[in-house]
């Protein structure tokens, strides 16, 4: 099997969540073999996988707020068109290794700002620490640094791909007519080679 595949071009019309566009959509596809290959790349847009935490537990700042685990993925986001991109508009999900599919938690929604501790596995440490959303709007070739937040797996359950949909406006716009769609997907079939599985820098709770 080929490390990519991308698929044929699609035409079409439509209505896209308000944005109307005349699509063509473009779907690269790259397995997961190695360190070297958690960098997947379009026409418009490049993702380079970074730090996955699985199932970390994290505390809110208020009791009001129960303890939750999540799965946070850091990834790169670079934009490779000469104009202005927004990310605000891409949908992010996470297939799991029993097929389930798993959206892209919207952490600006009130519930999820007061989760600023993390528990240490092991030794149950209380540390303070922000997981960063990465930079909505991109300028041309510039990269932005974030995490993307997911719903805990099961026991047993491990990430097995991850598909980033970028909505492409026309030239120097970041919203309304959709010129393209544009699909990266990360296949990984065997975890050890995927991202990198250690804690972000923490600071202790004082």
């Amino acid at each position: 099997m080929p490390d990519s595949t991308q698929y044929d071009n699609e035409l079409r019309f439509s209505n896209v969540d308000g944005y109307w566009s005349t699509d063509t959509h473009k779907h690269l596809k790259k397995i997961v073999r190695g360190p070297e290959d958690l960098t997947v790349a379009g026409t418009y847009m490049g993702v380079k996988l970074e730090r996955m935490l699985l199932n970390l537990r994290l505390k809110g700042s208020h009791r009001s707020i129960d303890d939750k685990d999540f799965c946070l993925l850091e990834a790169v986001f670079q934009n490779r068109w000469d104009y202005r991109m927004s990310i605000f508009l891409a949908d992010f999900s996470m297939i799991d290794s029993d097929g389930f599919q798993h959206q892209e938690i919207n952490i600006k929604l009130p519930k999820y700002l007061d989760y600023k501790h993390a528990v240490i596995p092991r030794t149950g440490e209380l540390v303070r620490t922000e997981f960063r959303s990465p930079d909505h709007e991109l300028e041309a070739k510039a990269k932005t640094r974030g995490w993307l937040w997911f719903d805990a797996l099961p026991q047993g359950i491990i990430p097995h791909r991850f598909i980033f949909r970028f909505k492409i406006p026309e030239p120097g716009e970041i919203s309304g007519w959709v010129k393209s769609t544009e699909t990266l997907e990360l296949v990984i079939n065997d975890f050890e080679v995927g991202p990198v599985k250690h804690l972000p820098p923490l600071t202790p709770n004082q």
